[in-house]
């Protein structure tokens, strides 16, 4: 079943992308024609790698020939290994977690922090690069703050960033991302270059200063929607900024504004936490 769906999504999307092929398209329909490549790509890796791992099991059920079995058994799991593995070095927008396992591993390996040192480097050279933040567009494009990516909501993707940042500080002692700053510059469909000048410090506050502005303390990911989920990376960096300063700064006050929120309106509803 999942390889039938699997395929008859393909052909859906390779339909779309055919028709749109032939014709000229605006620049979000050029987009999303792209968009429906990426997808294709990883749509046909899928389908591969299900295909394998699902062939010796149809084989099975056809000749109840156990070693069938055996292999299907086996390469399933392979399947799906590879599925993923391929989808992470494909996908253009880098998975932080990668930075995430550097930090672990850094404490881990206390004596050799220089490879987790320079994975989470790479992942933050990678996150400013406008292939992970230049969706932007498809959410803010008319936002006064446009094409700031980290100026105005999207608190996933600044919370990730600034995660990373202060693992970074706190692991290899090097503040240069707080000190010289870094850049985001926006060049996409012919428009003007415009360069974004951001520190550490500055991208901290900036979050918290929309955090403060809200009447929850939550901000949203999507124009609209605010997850619980995607609230713990920006805290869990300015709780951790806090700690690399030595307490110098109290960003991380703001968590017990979001925390009193959940407390008394996320919670009303489950029996448990009712106060009558």
């Amino acid at each position: 079943m999942p390889t039938l769906f699997i395929a008859a999504m393909y052909s859906y999307i390779y339909c779309r992308t055919k028709q749109s092929s032939n014709i000229t398209l605006s620049n979000v329909a050029a987009r999303n024609h792209k968009r429906d490549l990426e997808v294709l790509h990883n749509i046909m890796i899928l389908l591969g790698t299900y295909v394998v791992g699902g062939t010796p099991t149809l084989l099975y059920f056809i000749t109840r020939i156990q070693v069938f079995y055996q292999i299907g058994i086996a390469f399933m799991p392979l399947a799906v290994a590879i599925e993923k593995t391929v989808t992470i070095l494909l996908n253009r927008e880098i998975r932080t977690h990668i930075g995430y396992t550097a930090a672990a591993l850094a404490h881990r390996t206390p004596n050799y922090r220089e490879l987790a040192i320079k994975i989470l480097k790479d992942s933050i050279e990678r996150m400013l690069t406008i292939k992970v933040w230049g969706y932007i567009d498809y959410y803010w494009k008319n936002a006064p703050t446009f094409p700031d990516p980290v100026c105005f909501e999207n608190i996933m993707y600044r919370g990730h960033l600034l995660q990373l940042l202060t693992h970074y500080e706190s692991i290899s002692g090097d503040f240069t991302y707080d000190i010289d700053g870094f850049y985001f510059i926006w060049d996409k469909y012919g428009d003007p270059i415009t360069k974004i000048h951001y520190t550490t410090t500055y991208l901290a506050y900036v979050i918290y200063r929309q955090m403060n502005e809200e009447s929850s303390a939550g901000v949203t990911c999507e124009p609209g929607w605010v997850y619980t989920i995607c609230q713990n990376h920006p805290h869990l960096a300015l709780r951790l900024y806090d700690i690399v300063r030595d307490g110098k700064t109290n960003f991380s006050r703001i968590s017990s504004k979001w925390k009193d929120f959940l407390t008394k309106h996320a919670l009303e509803d489950i029996p448990l936490y009712k106060n009558d």
